[in-house]
């Protein structure tokens, strides 16, 4: 639980972490790109083209990333999904008004949730963005949360990384309404990148869909950004035969 009182040194070395199953095998992806259906509907106060300019934004910081050839595949689809399934083989990125309703935490901006197989290789996620209980926007807008910031954090969990105690990354565990300053990967971020990806040589295999969430804030407030179940993996690159697993992330 994100305790604001509690103040984290910043630019510890290796602050990142990793997310792992429940015996400690790292969480990863064997497939680059992977592919993403993004469906807007719901995010009238922002638009279509706001969002589509926030998501590829929060894609691109991964593909800008040296050393890494992590990449996302991103299309869009009004008619696209708009709950977490992933019998439905859509890794997809949503927004819902419908959030308490669905049992979520309302303090949470989003929620991704990823699928995993035994070993830890990643099979699936989706992601919902919260609208029921916070306002959106794609400019910094002061008291409204920004979007690109928001999925930057999450499509890190989306890849496997956990939460960094450097207070300047992407992936540290709290944000507040108007900041901008997780669009973009940090050298801790992207330190965590290339603990999993570095040199990989990734199946030409299309990717599938997985789990992790961020949580709002209300004016000026820090609030926490994700709360994941992930595990270390080390470098089995091998492709499991077993049911899937599901990992929650909130942040």
């Amino acid at each position: 639980m994100f305790t604001p009182a509690i103040v984290l040194l910043m630019g510890t070395a290796n602050a990142w972490s990793i997310k792992t199953d429940d015996t400690g095998n790292e969480l990863y992806w064997e497939t680059s790109p992977i592919d993403v259906v993004v469906n807007p509907e719901g995010m009238s106060d922002v638009g279509a083209d706001a969002v589509r300019d926030a998501v590829e934004g929060a894609a691109y910081d991964f593909y800008a990333a040296d050393g890494s050839a992590i990449e996302f595949n991103v299309s869009y689809d009004s008619d696209g999904p708009q709950t977490v399934n992933y019998d439905d083989n859509v890794n997809a990125i949503f927004f819902t008004d419908r959030w308490t309703d669905e049992g979520r935490d309302p303090t949470l901006l989003a929620l991704t949730y990823t699928w995993y197989m035994d070993g830890g290789q990643i099979v699936g996620f989706d992601m919902a963005v919260n609208l029921e209980n916070h306002d959106w926007a794609t400019q910094g807008e002061e008291g409204l949360n920004d979007l690109h910031n928001t999925l930057t954090h999450e499509l890190g969990h989306a890849v496997g990384l956990g939460h960094s105690d450097d207070e300047a990354a992407s992936m540290y565990s709290s944000t507040f309404a108007g900041e901008l300053t997780k669009r973009g990967l940090s050298e801790d971020d992207i330190a965590g990148l290339l603990h999993l990806y570095e040199g990989m040589d990734f199946d030409t295999e299309p990717a599938q869909p997985f789990a992790c969430s961020t949580g709002g804030a209300g004016l000026g407030a820090a609030a926490p950004l994700s709360v994941f179940g992930i595990t270390l993996m080390g470098l089995m690159r091998r492709r499991r035969e077993s049911d899937p697993q599901n990992a929650e992330t909130a942040a």
